[in-house]
């Protein structure tokens, strides 16, 4: 037999202070994003240099190309290297 759990609604009140939650959240993050571009530019620069420097060999032994690291550097200043660096290296290996 099922047993049917009954979720009552939310208030008015409720509804109100989720949507606040969220508009407070999306705040965060955008004043987030604002003020942490700069270090976050840094780090990819880092990134970058350091795979950069690293033989074609080595960035084979991982999954990536000179190419992977030319595209990384397209990417606008609030995007993250890394990131981009992992999805394209587990996208060559399907």
């Amino acid at each position: 037999m099922l047993l049917m759990i009954h979720k009552p609604r939310a208030t008015t009140a409720e509804r109100a202070l989720a949507g606040l939650s969220r508009a407070a959240s999306a705040l965060l993050a955008g004043i987030d994003a604002v003020v942490m571009w700069p270090f976050r530019a840094a780090e990819n620069r880092r990134v970058i240099e350091t795979l950069g420097a690293m033989s074609d060999h080595d960035l084979r032994d991982i999954g990536l190309t000179r190419h992977d690291l030319r595209d990384s550097l397209a990417l606008p200043p609030t995007s993250d290297a890394g990131t981009f660096l992992a999805a394209r290296r587990s996208a060559r290996r399907r």
